[in-house]
């Protein structure tokens, strides 16, 4: 029983160390700011309908309603118009901002609600106004445990004082006022974790959706994007000169015969990374086993074949523990602009088909030599 009772202090008591709940608690207070001063417009609204047309009040006490009233809604009013304002600006609202707007709306509306409980107690009525101001940001605000220790605490403290100055408050019961003051700041706190619980769920949510994503269009091995990120982008290729480029690793199965799978990874690996600096206005693909496909969209040729002629110098270049023989590699192109996904295609299987006749001249002048 102790023990639960002391994590659920701690849980009651955690600080908030992520920079991106912070954030995320901001901007829900900011957002909250509106729908609060919205339903506080309307009911105040509604109350000042009844004192002035339903009620049978004094005109002194319709004067001084139609006063309170109109002041809480210019509060309210103001406090959507600053809201709007900080929102416009970013979706990502400055934590201090929203931090120091909160706290301003809380004294001005705490201020309001002491004013006009004060009057009704003064005329023997109940400080009702002042508990559901204090409701209202308790049911739509985010206060961290500390602030809201000190907010509300403070706010208590001071309608207590003031009521105490005035009359030594012989009508207030004591113990009930207390017991307010600690629901409101205690249910704040557990507001606050509870709804930064969910901040912290949704981003480690996020967070693995990403990590799932890249696993779905990235190899593991090269961290190239594969064949489902290429289904993925296929349309963004679309009405668009490109130059489609096919390349693969001469003699691949040799190095997984001869020197075993591990060294043959790292040739794929060092390729792969050789591939994707020379073609870096590209996209680089890891098409197959050894095999890389690459779209440039919108290069001139000669910039195409510069591109080739420092791919083929960094292959040249490239050495692999285990290795003596140098790495060669060949490359098949074609060139268009597809209209739809089938021309697309095409021009992938036109640069394969030029690969292997590449493949099939070296193989010609290697025999021929």
């Amino acid at each position: 029983m102790l023990e639960a009772m002391r994590d659920w202090l701690r849980w009651l008591l955690r600080p908030t160390a992520d920079p991106r709940i912070r954030v995320d608690v901001a901007r829900s207070n900011v957002h909250h700011i509106r729908l609060m001063a919205g339903f506080v417009i309307a009911v105040e609204a509604l109350a000042l309908t009844y004192v002035l047309f339903i009620a049978n009040a004094t005109p002194e006490t319709r004067l001084t309603s139609t006063v309170s009233v109109l002041l809480i809604i210019a509060i309210c009013v103001g406090a959507i118009m600053i809201a709007n304002h900080l929102l416009e600006k970013s979706e990502e609202v400055s934590p201090l901002a929203a931090g120091v707007f909160l706290m301003a709306l809380f004294a001005a509306a705490s201020a309001w609600g002491m004013a006009v409980s004060f009057r009704h107690y003064v005329q023997g009525g109940q400080i009702i106004t002042f508990y559901i101001v204090q409701l209202c940001f308790v049911c739509f605000m985010l206060f961290r445990p500390t602030l809201a220790l000190l907010m509300f605490g403070g706010s208590y403290g001071i309608f207590y004082l003031l009521l105490y100055l005035f009359d030594g408050a012989p009508t207030l019961h004591n113990a009930n006022y207390a017991l307010f003051a600690l629901i409101a700041i205690v249910g704040s706190a557990i507001r606050y974790q509870s709804e930064t619980d969910e901040f912290r769920q949704k981003h480690k949510i996020s967070e693995l959706n990403k990590v799932l994503y890249r696993t779905s269009t990235h190899d593991e091995l090269t961290d190239l994007l594969n064949r489902q990120a290429l289904r993925d982008q296929f349309d963004s290729f679309l009405n668009t000169g490109l130059h489609v480029v096919i390349l693969d690793i001469d003699h691949f199965k040799e190095y997984n015969d001869v020197f075993g799978h591990p060294v043959g990874d790292k040739v794929i690996a060092a390729v792969a990374q050789a591939t994707k600096d020379a073609f870096a206005s590209g996209r680089t693909f890891r098409y197959g086993g050894d095999e890389f496909l690459v779209i440039i969209p919108n290069a001139d040729e000669a910039d195409v074949q510069g591109m080739i002629s420092n791919w083929h110098s960094s292959i040249a270049d490239i050495h692999v523990d285990g290795i003596e023989r140098q790495i060669t590699c060949s490359y098949g192109m074609a060139r268009g602009t597809p209209a739809t996904a089938a021309d697309l295609r095409g021009m992938i299987v036109e640069a394969d088909a030029r690969l292997y006749d590449a493949k099939a001249t070296q193989h010609t002048q290697a025999s021929q030599a």
